[in-house]
C-alpha cells in the first residue's frame, strides 16, 4: 500500500471524528486498557560468509556459508494510557513486550584444486537465537461511536527498545603441509586439508531505535465505565546490524581429516579483521492483533 495514501486515510478519519455528532454520553474520558495480542514478526534476512585462499598443493580453495534466520511469532502484551479531550478526539501513551525466538539454519561448503581435480563438499547445521522488543508509542487518537460500539484509529511515534542475540556454526578451512624424502623421488610435499565447523555468535546486544505505528480498534462496551476491545496495531521501525564472533577453541574437522585441531586467537583475529561474515541484519517490526480489557474513569 502507498504510504501516502495510509497517511491521507489516517488525517481523512481523524478529521471525521473530530466534527461527529456522537452519542452514549461520554464527554471528557481517561482511559485505560490491557491488552494481549499474537504478534507477527516481519525480522528475517541472511548472512553471508566466503573466503578464497591457497594451500601449498590444495589451490583455489573457496569456502562459502549463509546463516538464514526468521524470527517466529509470539505473544505481546501491553497496556495503555488514553485521555480523550471530547468524544473524539484524544491523546494515548502505552507500551507492550514482544518476545519471539530468531532460529536460524546455515548452509556451507567448499570447493577446490588438487591438481587437477575439483573437489567440494556441503554440511548444514541449525542454530538459535531470540529477538525481544518493548515499544513505547504516543498516538493521536480518533474515535467514532455508534452506540454500543467505539471504532478508533490511533497513530504515532513509537520508540523502540529491542534486545537480540544468535548462535550459529561457521567454516574455517585449514591445511598443513610437510616435506617427505622417498626415494628415488627425492623429497615430496603433501598436504592435507580440512574444515573446521567454528562456533560464532552475536552476543546479547541492546539498542533504541525511533519508529512509528498505527492501529485499527473496535470497542465493544459493556458499559459507559468498561469495555472490551479488538485491535490489529502495526509497528515499524528500522534495522540494526550485529556482528558476529568467533569462539577459539577445539574443533574436530568436518572431513575427519583433523582431531582436536585449535583454533587460537590468531585465527579469530583473522577473521575478524577480514570481515568475512556480513553482520546479521535485524529489524524488529512487527505487527500484532488482539483483544484486551478498557476501563473508563
Amino acid at each position: 500500500m502507498n504510504r501516502s495514501a495510509v497517511v491521507l486515510g489516517v488525517l481523512a478519519f481523524l478529521a471525521l471524528t473530530a466534527s461527529a455528532p456522537l452519542g452514549y454520553g461520554r464527554e471528557k474520558t481517561f482511559f485505560f486498557s490491557v491488552f494481549g495480542s499474537l504478534g507477527f514478526s516481519l525480522a528475517e534476512g541472511t548472512s553471508r560468509y566466503a573466503d578464497n585462499w591457497d594451500g601449498a598443493e590444495w589451490r583455489n580453495i573457496r569456502e562459502h556459508a549463509d546463516i538464514s534466520y526468521r524470527a517466529g511469532n509470539g505473544a505481546f502484551f501491553g497496556g495503555a494510557f488514553t485521555f480523550m479531550f471530547n468524544r473524539n478526539f484524544g491523546v494515548q501513551l502505552g507500551g507492550g513486550v514482544f518476545g519471539r525466538n530468531m532460529p536460524n539454519d546455515i548452509v556451507s561448503g567448499w570447493e577446490a584444486n588438487l591438481g587437477a581435480v575439483r573437489y567440494d563438499d556441503e554440511y548444514a547445521f541449525t542454530g538459535a537465537g531470540k529477538l525481544s522488543s518493548v515499544p513505547v508509542f504516543l498516538n493521536i487518537v480518533g474515535r467514532h461511536s455508534t452506540g454500543r460500539m467505539d471504532i478508533s484509529l490511533s497513530a504515532g511515534p513509537t520508540l523502540f527498545l529491542s534486545k537480540a542475540e544468535a548462535e550459529a556454526t561457521g567454516i574455517y578451512g585449514q591445511s598443513f603441509s610437510w616435506s617427505q624424502n622417498v626415494p628415488p623421488a627425492g623429497w615430496i610435499l603433501y598436504e592435507e586439508l580440512d574444515f573446521l565447523p567454528v562456533a560464532m555468535n552475536v552476543p546479547p546486544t541492546f539498542w533504541a531505535g525511533l519508529g512509528a505505528n498505527i492501529g485499527l480498534g473496535i470497542d465493544f462496551n459493556l458499559s459507559p465505565k468498561c469495555a472490551v476491545f479488538m485491535e490489529a496495531r502495526y509497528f515499524l521501525c528500522g534495522s540494526r546490524e550485529l556482528d558476529w564472533e568467533y569462539l577459539s577453541g577445539i574443533y574436530d574437522g568436518s572431513r575427519g581429516i583433523f582431531n582436536d585441531w585449535a583454533v587460537a586467537a590468531d585465527d579469530i583475529d583473522y577473521l575478524m579483521e577480514n570481515k568475512l561474515t556480513t553482520p546479521l541484519k535485524v529489524n524488529p517490526s512487527f505487527f500484532a492483533i488482539g483483544a484486551g480489557f478498557k476501563v473508563r474513569i
